[in-house]
C-alpha cells in the first residue's frame, strides 16, 4: 500500500518488512546462490533471472545434471536453479521454486538438512528421494508428480505408470537404481530433485 505525505509516496510498513524479509532470504541463502553461479560460469551456462531466481541452463549444465546420482532435468542451489535446457526450466520452475523458498528459510543449513534427511531415510529402508519433507512439500505445491513410496513404486509397471486402472502422468522407473530412469519425472519425463 502506498501512501501519501507532503506529495511524495513512502511505503507503507507491510511493503517495507516484506522488502525486509525478502532481502534477509536472500542474504541467508547467498553462499549457496554465488556457489551455484560460480558453477554456472564454470559450464558457461546460459543465465537470466526469472521472478527474482538465477535460472542457469546450457551443455555444461545439461551434462552434469544427467551425471549426478539421480540424474535430474533442473536442481535448485540457493537462489539459483540449473536446468538441463529452458524447456526444462520452464517446466519444472514451480517446484523448483518451492525449493528457492526452502534455501530462503534454511540458508546454509538446506543443503546438510536436506542430505541429512535423505541418508537418515536410506539407512530405515526409504526412498530418500520421494519422502524427504523437502520434496514433499515441493510436490504438495507442484503439479508435476506427487511422491510415491518405495512400495509404491515396486508396484509400477515397467514403464513407470502405476498398475491401477488408467495408470496415471507418474513417469517413475518401477526400480530406484539411479541413473536408468529411477527418480521422480516430471510430465517430459525428466527427473526432477
Amino acid at each position: 500500500m502506498i501512501t501519501e505525505r507532503n506529495d511524495r509516496k513512502v511505503d507503507s510498513p507491510p511493503q517495507r518488512s516484506g522488502a525486509v524479509r525478502r532481502t534477509v532470504c536472500y542474504l541467508w541463502a547467498a553462499p549457496n546462490t554465488c556457489f551455484a553461479v560460480g558453477i554456472g560460469l564454470l559450464l558457461l551456462a546460459r543465465f537470466r533471472v526469472v521472478q527474482g531466481v538465477i535460472e542457469m541452463h546450457g551443455p555444461g549444465v545439461a551434462w552434469v545434471l544427467r551425471r549426478l546420482p539421480v540424474s535430474a532435468a533442473a536442481m535448485t542451489l540457493g537462489y539459483a536453479v540449473f536446468g538441463c535446457d529452458r524447456l526444462a526450466l520452464e517446466r519444472t520452475r514451480t517446484h523448483e521454486h518451492v525449493h528457492v523458498r526452502q534455501y530462503g528459510r534454511w540458508g546454509p543449513l538446506f543443503v546438510p538438512a536436506y542430505l541429512g534427511w535423505s541418508l537418515w531415510l536410506y539407512v530405515r529402508g526409504r526412498d530418500g528421494y520421494r519422502e524427504n519433507p523437502f520434496e514433499i512439500e515441493a510436490y504438495a505445491l507442484d503439479s508435476l508428480l506427487p511422491p510415491v513410496s518405495v512400495k509404491e513404486s515396486k508396484a509400477r509397471r515397467p514403464d513407470g505408470f502405476p498398475n491401477t486402472p488408467g495408470g496415471g502422468k507418474a513417469d517413475a522407473a518401477a526400480d530406484d537404481t539411479g541413473r536408468d530412469g529411477a527418480g521422480s519425472r516430471n510430465s517430459a519425463g525428466d527427473p526432477v530433485k
